[in-house]
C-alpha cells in the first residue's frame, strides 16, 4: 500500500519546540511548588509536635511559634490547596491546644478536595460544636450520616449534638443502643457515662467504665474512682472499697495523695 507523505514544515517544528518548552518549564513549576508545599508543612507539623510534647502547650512563651505554623500551614495552603497529605496534623494539634478556631479553618481547607473523608467531617463538626456554633454543627453531621451512619466517630458525634440540643433523654437512649451494638469511640464512652449518671442508669455508667477500662488504660484511676463512687451510691461497699483501692493503685507515685484525698474518708481508714 502506498504511503502519504507527510507535509512537514520547519515552522511546525519550531512550534513543537517552544511547545515543549512550555510543558518543561509548567512541570518543572510544579515540582517546584509542590516542594515548597511539603517543606512549609513538614515544618508547621514538626513545630505543632514540638508544642503538644512540651506538656505545656498555653504557656505565652509558644505564641509566637503558634503564629508561625499558621503562617506557614496558610502559605502552604495558598500554593497548593489541593495538597493534603498532612495538612489535618497540624489542626489535630490545635484541636488538643483548645483552639477550634483555627483547627476548624484548617480541617475544611481539606474537606475541600476531601469531600468523603468522615474523619475530617466529623472533626468539624465537632470543632463548630466547642465553638458554639450547633447549626454548622449539625450540616456537618448530616454529611456524615450519608457517608458512614455507622461509623464510630459519627455515632458519638450524633449523640453528643443530640445531648447539647436539648435531647437528652434521646441522645441515652441512643447512647446505651451503640454500647450494646459494641460501635463506640472514647467519646461516646464519656457521653454515655455522663448521659447515664444524669438518668441514673447506674448499670450503663458502669459498663461504659470497663469499657474505657479496657481500651484506654492510661486512664484507670479515674474510672475506678467513678466506679467506687457508683458502687457506694447503690450501697455495695465490697465492691466500692476495691474500686477505690484500685485507683489509689492506678495512680502514679507523685499523684497518689491527690487521689486519697477524693476518696470518701469512710472507705480510706479501711485501706
Amino acid at each position: 500500500a502506498a504511503a502519504n507523505r507527510l507535509n512537514w514544515r520547519p515552522a511546525y517544528s519550531q512550534v513543537m519546540a517552544v511547545f515543549m518548552m512550555a510543558a518543561m518549564a509548567l512541570t518543572v513549576y510544579i515540582s517546584v511548588q509542590s516542594a515548597a508545599v511539603e517543606q512549609k508543612i513538614v515544618r508547621a507539623v514538626k513545630m505543632s509536635l514540638g508544642i503538644s510534647q512540651s506538656g505545656d502547650f498555653n504557656n505565652p512563651k509558644w505564641d509566637k511559634t503558634k503564629k508561625d505554623i499558621l503562617t506557614l500551614t496558610k502559605d502552604a495552603v495558598t500554593i497548593n490547596t489541593h495538597y493534603r497529605k498532612i495538612t489535618p496534623m497540624v489542626a489535630d494539634e490545635f484541636a488538643k491546644w483548645g483552639d477550634w478556631k483555627n483547627a476548624v479553618w484548617i480541617w475544611e481547607s481539606v474537606a475541600i478536595s476531601r469531600p468523603y473523608v468522615v474523619a475530617i467531617m466529623s472533626n468539624i463538626a465537632r470543632g463548630y460544636a466547642q465553638m458554639g456554633n450547633n447549626e454548622k454543627a449539625l450540616e456537618f453531621l448530616a454529611r456524615c450520616e450519608k457517608l458512614q451512619p455507622k461509623a464510630a466517630s459519627v455515632r458519638s458525634l450524633k449523640v453528643i449534638l443530640m445531648s447539647r440540643s436539648g435531647k437528652e433523654a434521646e441522645a441515652a437512649i441512643l447512647a446505651k443502643q451503640y454500647l450494646d451494638e459494641g460501635t463506640y469511640d472514647f467519646d461516646l464512652v464519656n457521653a454515655t457515662y455522663v448521659l447515664s449518671m444524669r438518668k441514673g442508669d447506674f448499670d450503663t455508667a458502669i459498663k461504659s467504665l470497663e469499657i474505657r477500662n479496657r481500651y484506654w488504660a492510661n486512664l484507670k484511676n479515674d474510672a475506678f474512682l467513678k466506679l467506687g463512687a457508683i458502687y457506694a451510691a447503690r450501697k455495695e461497699d465490697a465492691k466500692a472499697l476495691a474500686a477505690f483501692k484500685s485507683a489509689v493503685e492506678e495512680t502514679p507515685e507523685p499523684n497518689k495523695d491527690a487521689m486519697r484525698k477524693q476518696i470518701p474518708p469512710a472507705y480510706l481508714a479501711r485501706f
